[in-house]
């Protein structure tokens, strides 16, 4: 699943929702290398049904043993007595790529920030809030406020790509390839790939996996 195919599905169920965590961070100009994805919507049954709806279509699992009815219907319970913050949906293929859905907070209780993606408006906390909400930024973290919305995403596709091929379930064994690239569009490909912070054979990886779509 790319962030693309995300933003789609959550704009087919008419879903309203906020990226919170880590992509809030990066897309606030902190670049925060961790590829999780957390979200935030409202604290409403249609709201409940349309997340489960999205990420099913796009082929993730539910990880609690309740559908939302059941959760909305019990949630002060659940969230009082058993301490759960979060719904977790997790890919049933590579179970370390999931998304993250903020059960103790409502969606309305934030002013949030917009920027446009490929004609996708996506809705995100300010950092303050994203760090009120429990993300840690060490004083080493770059900020690269002036980076695009585009690079920005890029990079943090790029970290979840980097991520999968570290679990060693989808890109099977390696081969060595031997290619010729005029040295001006190698060194031009590299220097992008340096300022947005991943080594640029894997974003040679991504293209050709992106390309295969």
């Amino acid at each position: 699943m790319t962030l693309l195919n995300l933003f789609e599905a959550f704009e087919a169920f008419k879903l309203e929702h906020a990226f919170s965590g880590s992509l809030a961070a990066n897309l606030n100009g902190y670049m925060v290398d961790d590829s999780n994805i957390e979200i935030l919507i409202t604290q409403n049954l249609e709201s409940f049904k349309k997340v489960e709806r999205s990420l099913l279509k796009l082929g993730y699992e539910n990880t609690l043993p309740v559908g939302p009815e059941e959760l909305f219907t019990f949630l002060d319970a659940y969230k009082n007595k058993k301490g759960l913050k979060t719904w977790v949906f997790q890919n049933p293929k590579l179970k370390t790529e999931k998304v993250t859905i903020r059960i103790d907070y409502d969606l309305q209780s934030f002013v949030t920030q917009r920027v446009t993606y490929k004609t996708k408006t996506l809705n995100f906390l300010n950092i303050e809030d994203t760090q009120k909400l429990g993300l840690s930024l060490h004083a080493e973290v770059p900020n690269v406020k002036g980076l695009s919305t585009e690079l920005i995403l890029q990079r943090f596709e790029n970290l979840r790509f980097y991520h999968k091929l570290d679990a060693k379930r989808e890109m099977g064994k390696s081969k060595l390839i031997s290619m010729k690239i005029q040295e001006p569009l190698l060194d031009a490909f590299k220097q992008k790939s340096e300022f947005i912070g991943v080594p640029y054979q894997t974003q040679i990886k991504v293209l050709m996996k992106d390309w295969l779509k």
